[in-house]
């Protein structure tokens, strides 16, 4: 179907794909893949909401763009520091470009105030551990096994879910 819109709106100037990266309520990843290859195809955009794979999926944590090995690919990555990562706030990645504008016309930097600094060296304390502490994601995905067997073994769920994100 995304093909379809695409092809639909080649007479716009711009057109933007937006999508999680992991979908919250059923822990789906989402084919990237196959949306960046069609947003390439028809010269669109591509915004990737990583809320559910920043420090969960791809090396390191760097989510889903990553996991795909898409790095350099998608144009707009936006996630919280708010769950995995255990702090708050949140972070937008794109171009010099895109960010000056979230600089210069983002409500957030208009009309609000910034994280007090013990916030912010939290935020990169947790990044820090992420890059050298491989060990938690492990643990991560073997607790995510073992809930997910013993859900199964107690006939509680039948989830296809890639994520630790399991339904019930």
């Amino acid at each position: 179907d995304l093909e379809r819109v695409l092809r639909k709106s080649m007479n716009y100037r711009m057109r933007l794909i937006v999508t999680d990266g992991v979908f919250s309520m059923d822990g789906n990843i989402a084919p990237l893949p196959d949306i960046v290859e069609l947003a390439e195809k028809y010269d669109a955009f591509v915004m990737v909401d990583d809320a559910h794979a920043s420090g969960v999926l791809g090396e390191n944590g760097r989510g889903t763009v990553n996991h795909f090995g898409l790095d350099g690919r998608v144009h707009i990555q936006v996630g919280t520091l708010s769950k995995a990562i255990g702090v708050l706030g949140g972070y937008a990645a794109g171009s010099k470009v895109l960010i000056d504008y979230l600089r210069h016309k983002g409500r957030p930097f208009l009309f609000s105030t910034s994280h007090p600094p013990a916030v912010t060296a939290a935020c990169m304390e947790a990044i820090d551990v992420l890059l050298e502490e491989p060990e938690h994601m492990e643990r991560l995905w073997e607790n995510t096994a073992y809930f997910k067997a013993m859900l199964v073994k107690m006939g509680l769920t039948r989830t296809e879910s890639q994520t630790p994100i399991l339904p019930i």
